[in-house]
């Protein structure tokens, strides 16, 4: 199953335009955040390997979300986060699974949070250790070398924050890994992806990435 357009022969001339498998991307509300694939691949790693659970999974995406909404404030401005704001945009109404979920973040090195700040994957030394699972060494092979960060629309981070399940999460993640990139500032989609490749790469049945799939088309 693809998302898009079988591509056309290599022989065929190039277009003065985007091709059909390729296309500049409208920016979508909220705009992109600059996601590095490590954001994408060590969380879920962890989380087939059992030292996550998929509400901290959840938990991450809010994450990478609380920062975003503060835009390019002015570097004198003080900025204050707080577990309540995540708890909302989690849709949870009781802080304590929030706290032990971002205490499950910070223990396994993916985050440091504080009101103040927030930095992701902040000690190389500490995620060094799980970048040997298997799940992640078998999804970063499959990867270009210069694959190292993808454009993520905003609203489907805070869509998975708020009502993502593992399928969902996971065949978002394989789409904007396969079909998702920055060129000259602008991000372009279109590409190939297969669900046998989403499943394979992040441990699905076929079947459930086929239904993810169409979840997201019809979205």
């Amino acid at each position: 199953m693809t998302l898009t357009q079988t591509m056309p022969p290599a022989t065929a001339p190039r277009a003065a335009t985007p091709p059909p498998w390729r296309q500049i991307a409208d920016k979508p509300g909220g705009g992109f955040l600059k996601c590095p694939t490590d954001w994408l691949l060590l969380p879920w790693g962890l989380y087939r390997a059992g030292r996550l659970d998929f509400f901290g999974l959840r938990t991450w995406c809010g994450l990478l979300e609380l920062p975003e909404r503060r835009g390019d404030r002015p570097p004198d401005q003080d900025v204050h986060y707080s577990i309540e704001e995540l708890a909302h945009l989690l849709d949870v109404s009781r802080r304590a699974p929030v706290q032990t979920a971002v205490r499950s973040l910070e223990a396994l090195g993916l985050v440091a949070w504080s009101m103040a700040a927030i930095a992701y994957l902040p000690t190389p030394a500490a995620v060094q250790p799980y970048r040997t699972l298997p799940g992640y060494q078998a999804l970063q092979a499959q990867l270009h070398p210069w694959r190292t960060w993808v454009p993520v629309p905003r609203r489907l981070v805070r869509w998975l924050a708020r009502e993502g399940n593992p399928g969902l999460w996971a065949t978002a993640a394989g789409v904007l890994l396969r079909c998702l990139w920055s060129k000259q500032r602008q991000c372009v989609s279109g590409g190939r992806v297969a669900a046998a490749w989403i499943a394979e790469g992040f441990g699905l049945a076929k079947r459930t990435v086929q239904r993810r799939l169409d979840s997201l088309q019809e979205c």
